[in-house]
């Protein structure tokens, strides 16, 4: 066995990866990555370098840590800005590191990826060992893991094992109760409540902005070359 790093997942086999994505959540397939990656969202630019690690047999990859390395800590939903905070406090830069994550995807899913008829517990143990020699190798002073799937319960045993420091956070959950329009979802606000809502939004518009929902397919170019 031996281990081997893909600088993006167009150089690694498609139909390998979503055989060992089959018990994963859809954002660990190979097209979600090859998305966030092809659009340069998922880009040195942006701050991710992709590095996925990957367990050979042969020629044959039998298990992956999908990977980006961070220069920076900001637009991270993982650490709600502690890395920044100790960079600032000593001067180390701890930003600095391999992330196992889905980028911009703050929803609990990522995890490390493996042939079906292997022991997770194996691979993914040789994968944590491996990361912390790419990190002494390459210099990173940190490894992160953002967003672990609930179910994969050997990983977070195993991170843990291996020193992680496990954060733990809370999150909101909007439903519709019924709701027809924004109207009728002001309307169970206090009256003061919806008078300031209403207030803001008619600023909004005074000021000349439109806010409205876009498709992908129907937004203009401009739209992604203009923002950063």
């Amino acid at each position: 066995m031996r281990f081997e790093t893909f600088n993006g997942v167009a150089s690694f086999d498609r139909k390998a990866w979503n055989i060992m994505a089959t018990s994963a959540c859809p954002m660990m397939e190979w097209e979600y990555f090859y998305c966030l990656e092809q659009s340069g969202a998922a880009s040195p630019q942006r701050g991710y370098q992709p590095r996925h690690l990957a367990l050979m047999v042969g020629d044959q990859p039998v298990a992956v840590a999908p990977l980006f390395v961070r220069d920076r800590g900001w637009v991270e939903f993982g650490d709600g800005g502690l890395l920044e905070l100790l960079t600032e406090t000593t001067g180390y830069p701890f930003h600095y590191g391999v992330v196992g994550t889905i980028p911009y995807t703050p929803v609990p899913g990522y995890q490390f990826l493996q042939r079906p008829d292997l022991d997770p517990g194996l691979t993914w143990r040789a994968l944590l060992n491996q990361i912390d020699a790419l990190c002494e190798e390459s210099g990173y002073l940190t490894a992160r893991l953002y967003f672990v799937a609930p179910t994969a319960h050997q990983l977070h045993a195993l991170a843990h094992e291996r020193g992680y420091i496990c954060l733990r956070s809370g999150h909101y959950l909007w439903t519709n109760q019924g709701y027809g329009d924004f109207e009728d979802f002001i309307r169970t606000f206090k009256s003061s409540r919806r008078t300031k809502i209403r207030r803001e939004l008619r600023t909004l518009r005074d000021l000349g902005y439109d806010i409205r929902m876009q498709p992908g397919t129907a937004a203009p170019e401009t739209y992604f070359t203009d923002m950063p």
